[in-house]
C-alpha cells in the first residue's frame, strides 16, 4: 500500500489507532482487575449464564 496516496484525515485515523493500540498493550490491567467473581463461570459461557451468576452473587450479598 502507498502512504502517500492516503488522504490527511485517513492518515491521522490510521496513526491515532496505531498509537492507541500501542498503548493499550503496553497497560498491565489484567493485573488490575479482580476476577474472583468470575471464577465458578464456566469457559465458553454466554452472556446469560455470566449475567445470571453475576445476579445470584449480588442477591446473596
Amino acid at each position: 500500500m502507498s502512504y502517500s496516496k492516503l488522504s490527511k484525515t485517513t492518515m491521522f485515523i490510521i496513526l491515532t489507532i496505531a498509537g492507541f493500540t500501542r498503548d493499550m498493550s503496553k497497560t498491565d490491567l489484567e493485573d488490575e482487575v479482580d476476577r474472583e467473581h468470575l471464577d465458578d463461570i464456566e469457559d465458553g459461557a454466554g452472556c446469560v449464564e455470566i449475567w445470571e451468576k453475576l445476579s445470584d452473587q449480588r442477591s446473596d450479598d
